[in-house]
């Protein structure tokens, strides 16, 4: 689905549908960041209000990379994942919750602030099965939880491909010789 394409719905065909649209429209996108493109793709198919990748910051820190809100791009940020659902995609590997995010995460501040509902993440792994960063869908609205099998799919194979230009970005990032003493 390119920019100016009709508003999704959250039911709109096959589980497969979403999923298709997301790779073929990420598939092409000259001159733009993978990873926006990709959560900009992920947002508009799934209609949900934010998605956003992250990578790890230090310990019990992320950073985001790509983050869309509200139909935009939002400046990236550091944060602390304590008490957030975040912080459950890596102890656990994912987080889903349809419903009630703010209840769940009430320590989590801007979940209250930008009035979200409903939050599943996925953390991504690098080759080596160490965790990199995450991939995770927010809404205002619950998530209807006949779509749970569909979003997991399609996070689950978008999490591979952000978790691959993760890797593929620090593989090109400088190594710093040690001091000479």
């Amino acid at each position: 689905m390119r920019d100016g394409d009709a508003t999704p719905t959250r039911d709109e065909g096959p589980p497969g549908a979403a999923l298709r649209r997301i790779l073929e429209a990420t598939a092409d996108t000259p001159g733009e960041d993978p990873l926006r493109a990709l959560v900009r793709q992920l947002a508009a198919a799934l209609a949900v209000r934010c998605a956003l990748v992250t990578e790890l910051d230090g310990p019990g820190r992320a950073r985001t990379l790509a983050f869309w809100l509200d139909g935009r791009f939002g400046q990236d940020f550091a944060y602390a994942l304590d008490g957030s659902p975040c912080e459950q995609v890596f102890a656990a590997g994912e987080c889903w919750c349809p419903r009630g995010v703010q209840q769940q995460f009430p320590r989590d501040a801007d979940l209250v602030r930008l009035g979200l509902a409903s939050y599943h993440g996925v953390v991504l792994r690098g080759r080596d099965g160490r965790p990199l960063g995450h991939l995770a869908v927010l809404d205002g609205r619950p998530t209807d939880p006949a779509h749970a099998p569909m979003w997991r799919e399609v996070l689950a194979v978008l999490g591979a491909r952000a978790a691959a230009e993760l890797e593929r970005r620090g593989e090109r990032r400088p190594v710093n010789p040690p001091p000479s003493r």
